[in-house]
């Protein structure tokens, strides 16, 4: 389990990925989370792992969510809609 380090973006929901490759597991945690989230709200994700960036960012293209920014090891993403 990653260990736990505090939201800092004002998103609506957050999940911390830890060091863990964003194809091995954490995408459906990211997914349930979203799916529960209104169109428009956000999501925050921290993901240490050295290609979260392009893996996020190619998962918000087929998604059709928006891969909102970036700032060190934090995501947000805004759920399509």
């Amino acid at each position: 389990m990653p260990g736990y380090a505090a939201p800092m973006m004002g998103a609506e929901a957050y999940y911390d990925a830890g060091d863990r490759s964003i194809e091995d597991g954490p995408m459906d945690e990211i997914t349930t989370r979203m799916n529960r989230l209104s169109p428009g709200q956000t999501l925050e994700i921290r993901a240490t792992e050295a290609n979260a960036a392009e893996e996020l960012s190619t998962w918000c293209q087929l998604a059709g969510h928006e891969f909102v920014i970036r700032q060190q090891d934090r995501y947000l993403v805004r759920r399509k809609g």
